[in-house]
């Protein structure tokens, strides 16, 4: 091995090891980018389910499907299932909404 080669080597060298440190950080950058994208995501999807279970006050709202409202004896496609057995449509289930007549 000749002498004046050793500085290009090394350059060589530090080059690669620049190359190596930079692609090593851009992997954990890309990964921690990623884990943290998929966080939020499932953050947002859990609060759009739990949205469906919670009023605006953070009351759970019993559970709801497409039936005949007892009160006001109409297909809706909401109808809340008390726990009392009578199912109520999203009109006559709010009490600041009035029920219609039947």
């Amino acid at each position: 091995m000749n002498v004046d080669q050793l500085p290009t080597l090394r350059a060589v060298g530090q080059f690669l090891g620049v190359v190596l440190i930079g692609g090593l950080l851009l992997v954990v950058v890309w990964t921690l980018g990623s884990y943290l994208w998929r966080a939020v995501a499932v953050r947002r999807e859990r609060r759009k389910a739990l949205s469906h279970r919670v009023d605006e006050h953070g009351r759970p709202v019993p559970p709801v499907s497409r039936g005949l409202c007892h009160r006001c004896q109409r297909v809706a496609a909401m109808v809340y299932h008390l726990p009392s057995g009578e199912g109520l449509c999203e009109n006559c289930y709010r009490p600041d909404d009035a029920c219609p007549d039947p």
